[in-house]
């Protein structure tokens, strides 16, 4: 287990409760292929997230969702249909 945190808007730290699993969190991370590479100090993991592309979908993109609204929804009420992973 470990506690992640978010300092700052593009970085996420991970800092184990037993600091002798800071190598496999590492080497998950890498064979993840996430493009991301962590950066660790020998106690926290630090992983820095590349500024959103042009072909990254934006959260601007997702808040006028105007599609079909269950309001009866088993997930969630007045959740948009397609996040609701249960068949209706």
């Amino acid at each position: 287990m470990a506690a992640i945190s978010t300092p700052e808007a593009r970085q996420i730290v991970i800092k184990p409760f037993d600091a002798s699993v800071l190598t496999e969190i590492v080497k998950a991370i890498q064979k993840s292929d996430l493009g991301i590479t962590p950066q660790t100090d020998g106690k926290i993991v630090r992983l820095t997230m590349p500024p959103l592309s042009g072909s990254q979908p934006s959260a601007a993109q997702f808040s006028g969702f105007s599609g079909p609204l269950l309001p009866s929804s088993p997930c969630l009420p007045r959740v948009p249909a397609v996040v609701c992973a249960r068949p209706l």
